[in-house]
């Protein structure tokens, strides 16, 4: 018999109430102060105040909210979307490595920087599933003599990120981006110790791990 779908990546204990997560258990944000996570019953709306990023999240087996005509959800144009938990993942640099190797998640990510700390995912790295930045990772100067070189810098560029984009659900990286994949995680922003450190919880509501996050923020903030 073959486990074509399993357990992990299916919607599982729903609660009916519109403050709760898909395993019962809601996030509460204490400390930090740029960002948010409202519960909607099947899906998640996430908010990066600093970012002015906002993400809809919703569970694998349910439909998208906002393609659902009766959904009233008054997001802003910029809103992405995601199907959660995300299976697949680059990260465009450290800003959330860290925290999925906190969360045990390493295993998600198929493209990594070359900044990133942890053992697997510079292993990654040296593979060559070196990540690509989720925005053009250089400044255009309209000078006529580097016209060619930019154009050919950028095709590049844009060659490697739609490439990438196919084989991921997502890309973190540490600021806003056009790009609908992104998710920016700024959590360097957050003033104080512990405001940062509950980032943890942002990075975790995109993978269902709720309940793995607040269990390791407590255990900080007792060690704090």
């Amino acid at each position: 018999q073959y486990n074509i779908y399993p357990k992990s990546y299916q919607l599982t204990s729903l609660q009916p109430s519109s403050s709760s997560s898909s395993s019962g258990f809601s996030t509460v944000v204490e400390f930090a102060q740029e960002f948010t996570v409202t519960y909607r019953g099947t899906f998640k709306v996430v908010k990066n105040n600093r970012a002015n990023e906002t993400y809809v999240l919703y569970q694998c087996g349910t439909p998208n909210p906002v393609d659902s005509a009766d959904t009233e959800l008054g997001l802003e144009a910029n809103t992405k979307v995601f199907q959660i938990p995300l299976v697949s993942v680059a990260l465009s640099d450290s800003a959330a490595a860290g925290f999925l190797s906190e969360l045990g998640l390493t295993d998600r990510v198929a493209f990594s920087s070359k900044y990133s700390y942890n053992q697997c995912l510079q292993a990654i790295h040296a593979c060559g599933q070196e990540a690509v930045s989720a925005t053009a990772p250089f400044d255009y100067d309209a000078s006529p003599d580097n016209d060619a070189e930019f154009n050919a810098s950028l095709a590049e560029w844009q060659q490697a990120s739609t490439q990438q984009g196919s084989q991921v659900d997502a890309i973190f990286t540490s600021s806003a981006s056009s790009n609908p994949k992104s998710i920016a995680v700024t959590s360097f922003a957050d003033p104080g110790v512990l405001n940062r450190a509950e980032w943890v919880k942002f990075v975790a509501v995109f993978f269902n791990k709720e309940v793995e996050a607040e269990r390791l923020f407590n255990n900080i903030r007792t060690d704090y």
